[in-house]
């Protein structure tokens, strides 16, 4: 995994104003490697025909049908889509908890490291599933997530029931819709026959922009 990246990713989760210390630094380092020694991350993920009208997705094969606008903007050009899930798995919960208990700052750089190790896995496993697809003429989308734009948490249930995550990976939700284990990510990417160009504003899509520390700075998550 890309070792810089997941360390701008945990400054990312600790807050954009965030200073690491020489111990800081140290503890990053020994929470690394200890998740890289104790915990293996998983995913699953299918691939499905799309037919796509207007801002209604339907994934042929299955029950699930999508409304949503920009979900559409990134799979409008696609013929098919990846459903991917992945998890680093429920003792990784454990852990969280055992550390909130002893020590809140380790916790918080715990919390902050893997979720970013997580986010790299996936990163990893985007690229080589858009390598295997080039070969076969294809080219991939973005990553779109639940809770993007106006994509809501409410789809979480059906991509689990769709890839069987809790049987195959351990994968469940809440019932607000949150993955279990949190340290998790689903995700949608289209297939399309015509090189792909974003066109979307990371910034629009996200929940948290009007609050967001890192565009008080004219940053945005892909700059810091």
């Amino acid at each position: 995994m890309n070792e810089a990246k997941i360390r701008k990713d945990i400054r990312r989760y600790l807050g954009s104003n965030t200073v690491l210390d020489i111990v800081s630094e140290e503890k990053i380092d020994k929470i690394l490697d200890e998740i890289n020694l104790k915990y293996t991350p998983r995913h699953i993920y299918g691939v499905y025909d799309l037919h796509v009208k207007e801002t209604k997705i339907s994934f042929i094969g299955t029950v699930l049908e999508i409304k949503s606008k920009d979900l559409y903007k990134v799979l409008k050009n696609s013929e098919k889509c990846i459903i991917i899930a992945c998890t680093l798995g429920i003792e990784i919960e454990q852990r969280l908890k055992q550390c909130s208990c002893i020590d809140l700052e380790n916790a918080i750089l715990y919390d902050a490291v893997s979720a970013a190790y997580i986010e790299s896995y996936l990163d990893d496993v985007t690229l080589k599933l858009s390598q295997g697809y080039a070969e076969k003429g294809y080219h991939m989308t973005m990553r779109y997530s639940p809770g993007y734009g106006d994509l809501g948490l409410d789809v979480q249930p059906k991509i689990i029931d769709i890839l069987q995550a809790q049987k195959r990976i351990g994968l469940s939700s809440n019932d607000d819709h949150l993955l279990i284990p949190r340290k998790s990510i689903t995700a949608f990417i289209g297939l399309q026959q015509k090189p792909y160009i974003n066109l979307n504003n990371r910034c629009d899509n996200c929940l948290i922009r009007n609050i967001c520390e890192l565009r008080k700075g004219d940053k945005n998550c892909g700059t810091t």
